[in-house]
């Protein structure tokens, strides 16, 4: 297997002070994929931090998720009202330095899994957020419930707050 990645052809040029005319470069496909999927995460990375909410039924059920991109971790807070406010699930702070709520790891683009500890029972679940750059939504997702009663919306689209 060869450990040269770039291949060069000097057509009259030279390299380091030999005058080139033309230098033909050709980078392998795998190289150029890993370096687009770098480009665009970066992107979407600083976008998925913020203010993000959901609600039905004219706010009958509804959620709000602050959440802060460290690196490849996701962090944040969630407060859900459901039952007209009957039914609250919250941990909210000022200070993402403070224990979150919402601790999640990249998995693939755009892509967190992680746990969310309810504030209802004191107890942690799994779910998963994927955040859409075209759409600038998030999908929320439970994948394991938390043990015991809590209040969180599964499957559901939320919106970054302007």
């Amino acid at each position: 297997m060869k450990k040269t990645v770039v291949y060069c052809l000097k057509r009259g040029v030279p390299l380091f002070g030999i005058s080139l005319t033309r230098v033909i470069c050709q980078i392998k496909m795998k190289k150029y994929i890993q370096i687009l999927i770098f480009l665009l995460s970066s992107l979407s990375f600083s976008q998925i931090s913020g203010t993000w909410y959901w609600n039905f039924g004219n706010y009958k059920h509804s959620m709000e998720l602050d959440l802060e991109l460290i690196g490849i971790e996701l962090k944040g807070y969630h407060c859900s009202s459901f039952y007209d406010g009957n039914k609250i699930d919250c941990i909210e702070s000022n200070n993402l330095l403070d224990d979150c709520s919402l601790l999640l790891t990249q998995v693939s683009l755009n892509v967190y899994q992680g746990t969310i500890k309810s504030g209802f029972s004191d107890t942690e679940g799994v779910v998963k957020i994927a955040y859409s750059a075209v759409t600038d939504e998030i999908l929320f997702e439970v994948i394991q419930d938390p043990l015991g009663e809590f209040y969180l919306p599964n499957n559901v689209t939320l919106n970054k707050t302007p």
